[in-house]
């Protein structure tokens, strides 16, 4: 079985997801990645469990080839991870 690591970019909780989830609300998911990769910093980002994706089974994902953006409208949040390398899991 493979499996994937992440590199957290940023995950924005309630006042903060506020302007991420109304970019995705009037131009897309497209966007709203787009919006959250200027947060991108290579340095100040954190490896995220590769076991354990950071999202949950109640959120919603769009993904590119680079970038997995999660969110949960009624929570809010919204967050954005880099895939990394995928490997076998024993």
């Amino acid at each position: 079985m493979r499996k994937r690591s992440y590199e957290s970019v940023v995950l924005l909780h309630a006042e903060e997801a506020e302007q991420a989830i109304a970019i995705m609300r009037e131009q897309g998911k497209s966007a709203s990645l787009d919006y959250l990769m200027a947060c991108y910093e290579p340095d100040e980002s954190t490896l995220v469990d590769h076991r354990m994706p950071p999202w949950n089974a109640g959120d919603s994902l769009f993904e590119n080839d680079e970038f997995v953006l999660y969110y949960n409208l009624s929570s809010p949040y919204i967050g954005l991870v880099r895939k990394l390398s995928s490997f076998s899991a024993a």
